[in-house]
């Protein structure tokens, strides 16, 4: 039974070394995952970290390029504004100098009108007193 027990003891150390030796590879491939993992897990963060970074400084140049063409066309839309109610005000002071020269016209005719109707009023007046004279030294003689 010594032989046996002996085999049994040599099986046993046999197993055990292999035990160990699976368990000292499994370490060293659980070791060599876990440092490629991270590797691969610091890689993918310093790619997102640029990518993002990339992102950022494009969004920021664009907000800049999007903020000056707004400024531009406000200034543009500011000019056409103040150029249109200069032409408004223009327009508008020229209708009402044209008006008052039409009013200034109409009141000269006006005047004129009256005042042709107050001589034809006049002659008439004077007319019918000198018929009414004639009419009467007819009638005294």
């Amino acid at each position: 039974m010594s032989e046996t027990s002996a085999t049994n003891a040599q099986i046993n150390k046999l197993t055990e070394s292999l035990s160990t030796r699976q368990t000292h590879d499994m370490k060293r491939i659980n070791n060599k995952l876990e440092a490629e993992t991270k590797k691969a897990k610091d890689q993918t963060e310093f790619q997102i970290a640029r990518v993002k970074k990339d992102y950022e400084v494009q969004l920021s140049k664009e907000k800049t390029d999007a903020e000056v063409k707004i400024a531009k066309i406000r200034e543009d839309y500011s000019k056409k504004i103040e150029d249109e109610s200069n032409r408004y005000e223009r327009i508008l002071s020229d209708l009402r100098k044209s008006n008052e020269e039409k009013m200034q016209e109409i009141k000269e005719g006006h005047e004129d009108q009256v005042a042709r109707q107050e001589l034809k009023h006049k002659e008439h007046l004077d007319k019918a007193y000198l018929k009414f004279q004639e009419n009467k030294k007819k009638l005294e003689a």
